[in-house]
C-alpha cells in the first residue's frame, strides 16, 4: 500500500510540476494517511455486508446504512455498537442517513420517503418529497441538516436539484447547478447525487456525470467549481462522497470507480491521491461514502469489502 502511495505521489509531482508552484508541491507531499481501525460487524450479531452511507453527528456517534440488511446501525464515538433502526422502527429500504444538532435522525428510505426519528428510535414525522417534485421523486438520494436546521434533500434529477426546507418542512429554495457539458455549449442543469457541508456551512454538491464539485457559500450563492472527469491521477471518474476538514485546509473526494480518495486544498487544487482497488487495509472496493469523525479522522464506507475503515490524516 505504502509503495503504491509513494509511487502515485512521485508520478503526480512529475506530471503536475509544470502547473504547480513550489508552495503547492510542498502541500502535495505533506499528508500522511494511516489506517487506524476497521469496523466489520455490529454487536457481535451482524456482519456488515454492503455499507452504503456513513454519517457522524455532533457528539461523535456514527451511523451506517447497510443496504444488505436494510438497516441503519449506530455506534458511539468509540465505535462501540449502540442500537439499530430497521423494519421494527419502520425502516424498509434505507438509502442515506443524517442527524440534526438535537440528535434527531433523518433516514431517506426508498419505500417510505424521509423518516425522522428521535434519539430513541421513535418516528416523530415524515417528509413527503413527492409533493415538492410533482410526484417525480419519492425519496432523496442524499440528505443533510445544517446548523440552522435547514434540511437539504438531493432529488437525484437535473430539474429537481437540491431542495432546501426549513425546520418546519417549508421550501426555502432549490439549488440547481448549471454547467456546460462541452466547451462552447450553453450551460444546462446538472444532476447532483451527493451533498456535504463544511464547518462554515458552505455547501458542496457532487455531480458523478461531470466528475465535478460545485461549491456554494449558501443555498443562493454559487462560489466555485472544481474537479475534472477522467480515470487517471488528478481526475474523478465517479465521485460519490466528500468531506471537508477546514482545520487542515483539505477536501477529500471519494471515487467509486477508481477506489481512491482524491485530496484537494480549499480552493479546489488537486494535491494527492490515496488508496486503490484491493481488500487489504487501506485499500478499497467500490467505496460509497466518506465523512469525518470528531478526531478529524476519515470514515469510509468500503462497500464491497463489507467494512468501515477509519483513517488518520497526519500533516508532516
Amino acid at each position: 500500500m505504502k509503495k503504491k502511495f509513494l509511487l502515485y505521489g512521485v508520478l503526480g509531482i512529475l506530471i503536475l510540476y509544470p502547473m504547480m508552484t513550489e508552495a503547492i508541491i510542498a502541500e502535495y507531499i505533506r499528508e500522511n494517511i494511516t489506517p487506524v481501525e476497521v469496523i466489520d460487524e455490529f454487536n457481535n450479531q451482524f456482519n456488515l455486508v454492503r455499507p452504503a452511507d456513513v454519517y457522524v453527528d455532533v457528539i461523535g456517534n456514527l451511523y451506517v446504512v447497510d443496504s444488505y440488511h436494510h438497516t441503519v446501525f449506530m455506534f458511539d464515538d468509540h465505535y462501540q455498537s449502540i442500537t439499530r433502526l430497521d423494519s421494527t422502527n419502520g425502516v424498509i429500504a434505507p438509502v442515506a442517513v443524517a442527524a440534526d444538532k438535537r440528535g434527531n435522525i433523518y433516514v431517506s428510505d426508498a419505500k417510505k420517503g424521509v423518516l425522522v426519528f428521535n434519539s430513541i428510535g421513535k418516528i416523530i414525522k415524515k417528509i413527503d418529497i413527492s409533493k415538492f417534485t410533482e410526484g417525480e421523486v419519492k425519496y432523496p438520494v442524499d440528505l443533510l441538516v445544517d446548523k440552522s436546521d435547514n434540511i437539504y434533500l438531493v432529488t437525484g434529477t437535473e430539474q429537481g436539484g437540491v431542495l432546501v426546507l426549513d425546520k418546519k418542512g417549508k421550501v426555502k429554495g432549490r439549488i440547481i447547478p448549471k454547467d456546460s457539458v462541452k466547451e462552447g455549449e450553453p450551460p444546462i442543469p446538472i444532476c447532483i447525487t451527493r451533498i456535504a457541508l463544511d464547518a462554515e456551512n458552505k455547501i458542496y454538491l457532487i455531480s458523478q456525470d461531470m466528475g465535478k464539485i460545485y461549491v456554494y457559500k449558501d443555498f443562493e450563492t454559487f462560489s466555485f467549481g472544481f474537479g475534472q472527469k477522467g480515470g487517471s491521477l488528478g481526475k474523478l471518474s465517479r465521485p460519490v462522497g466528500l468531506s471537508v476538514d477546514c482545520s487542515k485546509g483539505l477536501i477529500y473526494v471519494l471515487d467509486y470507480m477508481r477506489h481512491t480518495i482524491s485530496i484537494y486544498n480549499l480552493k479546489g487544487a488537486f494535491l494527492q491521491e490515496y488508496g486503490g482497488n484491493g481488500s487489504a487495509v487501506g485499500w478499497f472496493d467500490y467505496p460509497r461514502q466518506i465523512c469525518l469523525d470528531k478526531k478529524q479522522q476519515l470514515v469510509i464506507a468500503d462497500t464491497f469489502n463489507g467494512r468501515i475503515q477509519i483513517l488518520a490524516v497526519n500533516s508532516r
